[in-house]
């Protein structure tokens, strides 16, 4: 059996005269499809979103079947890898399909939907996807909930959107941190960080390098608030891991944990 595989839907605006924009992507393994696309909201470039809509759901339903069936084509089985050379065929004016690569050949059949997220995250997804707009909200709404049962929010010197003057790079700043504690001075920080967002990770993390640089607070009364279900590929793994080298790390998805964390930083 080959290696994973997988193939990228494109769009190509006014065919071939602007530059081709990725759409979607489809992995095969062992005889299995998954497949994933912008969400219609997000392919704001399409000149038809009806169009858009129609090719997404057809190749959703030709990867269904257990033969990938094009018109004019024999029908070729899904479980053999000559499928995706017939699934290539299905594309027309706009929408095109080309052969991305391989993915490691560890991989197992369950693994598939990480596997596709990874992909998509990577290849397809603009800065500010639904996805990413989706996290960033659960993310907001899994802090509030896991600082309310800490019982922090009711705290006179609690505070939304705290602002600390340091030093970034030899130029004074105000840094807006999403919570903090402490009346004048800070005694703890805290910052949400979608760790599928990249310029999310980035931020963050020279906003607690300038803290702990120029001391204004210790590593251990800062805390970057995140979701572990973001962890879906490398550019999320990396950013937990710069974030745990400059504070705390918080994973408010598991509450009793997180809330432990954050009741220890608020001493």
């Amino acid at each position: 059996m080959s290696d994973p595989r997988y193939i990228l839907a494109k769009y190509v605006p006014n065919l071939g005269r602007m530059e081709p924009r990725n759409i979607g992507v489809f992995l095969w393994h062992k005889g299995r499809f998954q497949a994933r696309f912008l969400e219609p909201s997000d392919a704001t470039f399409v000149k038809s979103r009806g169009n858009f809509n129609r090719w997404v759901q057809y190749w959703n339903e030709l990867i269904k079947g257990e033969h990938i069936e094009v018109p004019g084509e024999e029908p070729i089985p899904r479980k053999s890898e000559a499928c995706l050379d017939a699934l290539v065929k299905s594309q027309k004016g706009e929408y095109l399909l080309v052969d991305g690569g391989f993915v490691p050949s560890k991989l197992s059949v369950k693994d598939m939907p990480k596997a596709v997220s990874y992909l998509f995250n990577e290849l397809v997804a603009y800065p500010d996807s639904t996805d990413k707009r989706a996290a960033r909200r659960n993310l907001k709404d899994r802090c509030g909930h896991v600082l309310r049962r800490t019982g922090v929010v009711e705290r006179a010197d609690f505070h939304k959107r705290y602002p600390v003057r340091c030093s970034v790079y030899g130029v004074s700043r105000h840094l807006h941190f999403h919570y903090g504690l402490g009346n004048g001075s800070p005694v703890a920080l805290l910052q949400r960080v979608t760790l599928s967002h990249e310029p999310s990770v980035n931020s963050s993390a020279l906003m607690f390098h300038a803290l702990t640089d120029t001391a204004t607070l210790a590593k251990d009364r800062c805390a970057a608030l995140i979701q572990g279900s973001d962890i879906a590929g490398e550019t999320a793994e990396e950013g937990r891991a710069l974030l745990s080298q400059l504070c705390q790390v918080i994973d408010v998805e598991h509450e009793s944990d997180a809330a432990e964390q954050i009741d220890s930083l608020a001493v």
